[in-house]
């Protein structure tokens, strides 16, 4: 008896799968440092004590927090989608990559101190954002 591979997995180009990969470590990796940082603001606010001199409460850390949780599980529904090749995933990834790829440039050509020092993470995402472009066909 032969078996067969399901159709979605036969087509997905491992360029998908490998982002798909990073993209679900990327949202758990979010996840978690969201859930414990809201449980540290949580837990100092009822036993107010210092964490190697700062203090883990207040609106500013709690939001903070409660985004990098939301943008957790923003990110595992994402890399859900890429991985099942949806057709909503891609539109979404083609979004944030051309948001960030945008972004990269004007700090790079403002000149201002940020995480884009240089254009290298820029050229990157623009090479996945054109990837993903050319496998467009892969998504239903």
């Amino acid at each position: 008896m032969a078996t067969t591979v399901p159709p979605s997995r036969a087509n997905r180009p491992l360029g998908v799968t490998i982002l798909a990969v990073i993209m679900a470590l990327l949202g758990v990796i979010l996840l978690l440092v969201g859930l414990v940082g809201l449980v540290l603001v949580i837990g100092s606010v009822i036993v107010p004590v210092g964490l190697s001199g700062f203090q883990f409460f207040g609106l500013s850390a709690s939001l903070g927090f409660a985004i990098l949780f939301l943008l957790g599980i923003i990110t595992l529904v994402l890399a859900v989608g890429l991985w099942h090749q949806r057709q909503w995933a891609l539109i979404l990834a083609v979004i944030i990559l051309l948001i960030e790829a945008a972004s990269g440039i004007y700090s790079f050509v403002k000149g201002g101190s940020s995480a884009y020092g240089d254009l290298t993470t820029p050229v990157i995402e623009i090479l996945i954002l054109l990837y993903l472009v050319a496998v467009r066909r892969h998504f239903h």
